[in-house]
């Protein structure tokens, strides 16, 4: 992957939010206080990332190509659903 983009994410409620990644409908729970980094990666040119924020988390939208990972503490996090 030549291309890559990284973005920060925390949660700064006093709630859980969910983190969506679409197209592929990947969820993850960001717990209160917990920043967690978006890491875009892809062989083509760069693309647009979308964001959504919306009641309750963030909906991020990749584009053609990318792939999308979650991290925290450096430690990639698996989607809860």
């Amino acid at each position: 992957m030549n291309n890559s983009q990284k973005l920060s994410y925390e949660n700064a409620t006093e709630l859980e939010q969910r983190l969506i990644i679409e197209p592929w409908a990947e969820q993850y729970v960001i717990q209160p206080g917990q920043r967690v980094d978006i890491v875009v990666q892809s062989d083509a040119p760069a693309g647009c990332l979308e964001l959504e924020q919306r009641p309750g988390g963030l909906t991020i939208y990749g584009y053609t190509g990318c792939i999308i990972s979650v991290l925290s503490d450096g430690e990639e996090l698996a989607p809860d659903c």
